[in-house]
């Protein structure tokens, strides 16, 4: 930046990171919203994901169950083992995070698929360490990587 006291401003400098590949933004094609009628249990610790997220699937026409963390998710699934088409989860929660839940998922019904979303980078071979994760999606998403996201995996089921 290039200013004297008392008198304008005349150069700014912004400097923005460069976006990876994983972030990169999405083409006119990627935008296109995909809906549904399932029945997805949500699975999140953050208020803020709560009040939107379960919105947003809802206007996509699927039927949306939420759990505040990795055990009430676990106790609702035991007590509902045929009740969800799939599973999208957090990874990073208190207590039972999103790979420990889909291994207990997938210990009781390993045709419910699961997504795992996450803000960080997750461990490499998560996929491998529980078999019904189906996808990874880094946050922030939007409403068409999610609505892309949960027809593939749905379609595969």
């Amino acid at each position: 930046m290039s200013s004297l006291p008392g008198r304008q401003t005349t150069k700014f400098e912004i400097i923005l990171p460069l976006l990876n590949a994983d972030t990169a933004t999405a083409d006119a094609e990627d935008l296109t919203i995909f809906k549904g009628d399932e029945s997805i249990l949500f699975v999140e610790d953050d208020e803020d994901q709560i009040a939107v997220i379960p919105r947003v699937l809802g206007q996509l026409g699927y039927q949306v169950h939420t759990r505040r963390n990795g055990k009430e998710a676990g106790k609702c699934l035991e007590e509902n083992k045929f009740g969800f088409d799939l599973v999208i989860t957090d990874y990073d929660m208190p207590e039972l995070n999103g790979l420990q839940l889909a291994r207990k998922i997938e210990a009781f019904n390993p045709r419910i698929p699961v997504i795992i979303v996450t803000g960080r980078k997750p461990p490499e071979d998560m996929q491998e360490q529980a078999g019904n994760i189906r996808r990874l999606i880094r946050k922030p998403y939007n409403k068409a990587i999610i609505s892309r996201a949960i027809r593939e995996v749905l379609a595969c089921n």
